[in-house]
């Protein structure tokens, strides 16, 4: 996989009017860059993060194989998509996700993989068991990117191993 993931803010937002460091954390956004992949959000107190942009993510030939072959399905506010005809999940600007959840660390590799593991996991919750059969590779698609973000294989897997393990309140 390519180098790890790198988590930058500007430094005109760092020296804010404010000047405090703690208003920084919530003004400042943060963007990560991966392979190519560009990732905006920022940190906020309600929930953690808040995306700044519009995210896409296509699936996996091997992934999500028996999804319906057209149309759209969304949450309720329509911050989360899954376009059927393209099999890609769609995060609109202005998404809020409280980031990677359990004893780890936020860290810029775990954040995408996190950003879209959470929208799956907000349609299962909104939509019941038809989406419940595709959780198990929801989490093998935060496994993947996590990967193609730069965590260690090792890391990877313990990630998906926590999300298998103990991630089935938060899918329903």
């Amino acid at each position: 996989m390519g180098a790890a993931a790198k988590i930058y803010t500007t430094e005109d937002e760092r020296r804010s009017k404010d000047k405090s460091d703690k208003l920084c954390i919530y003004t400042c956004p943060l963007y990560i860059v991966s392979r190519g992949k560009v990732m905006y959000y920022r940190k906020i107190d309600n929930y953690k993060y808040q995306t700044l942009q519009h995210m896409s993510c296509e699936f996996p030939a091997d992934l999500f194989l028996n999804l319906p072959q057209g149309g759209r399905i969304c949450t309720e506010h329509e911050y989360v998509c899954i376009e059927l005809g393209q099999r890609s999940l769609q995060i609109k600007k202005g998404y809020c996700w409280d980031g990677p959840s359990g004893p780890t660390i936020d860290t810029d590799n775990f954040m995408r993989g996190s950003l879209f593991h959470d929208g799956w996991y907000q349609l299962m919750r909104e939509y019941g068991s038809f989406y419940f059969q595709w959780r198990d590779d929801a989490d093998r698609l935060l496994q993947r990117i996590c990967r193609e973000d730069g965590m260690s294989r090792l890391r990877a897997q313990w990630v998906y191993w926590g999300v298998k393990t103990f991630g089935r309140r938060a899918a329903s």
